[in-house]
């Protein structure tokens, strides 16, 4: 997750990469806030909070690791998902 929060480098790759995963708005906003002048933390904050979820809960590794490469993948951080993935 510190290899992706790198590649984060503005709140609004920080909050298009939370819509994707299915993040709640207010939750997003919230982790900005508590974030505010660390762009990386407050990715890692964002990475951990959707890991957590109910729903990733249900999910297999397999398809949490899938959802993220997609949702990296809609907001254009392609090396984010080389550098973590190896594709």
């Amino acid at each position: 997750m510190r290899t992706i929060s790198g590649h984060i480098t503005d709140n609004t790759k920080l909050y298009d990469l939370g819509i994707e995963l299915g993040v709640p708005p207010n939750r997003i906003d919230i982790i900005r806030t508590n974030n505010d002048r660390d762009i990386t933390n407050a990715a890692f904050e964002l990475l951990r909070y959707w890991q957590q979820m109910p729903e990733q809960l249900q999910d297999s590794q397999a398809q949490r690791k899938q959802k993220l490469q997609e949702a990296l993948h809609e907001i254009n951080i392609g090396r984010a998902v080389r550098d973590t993935f190896g594709l």
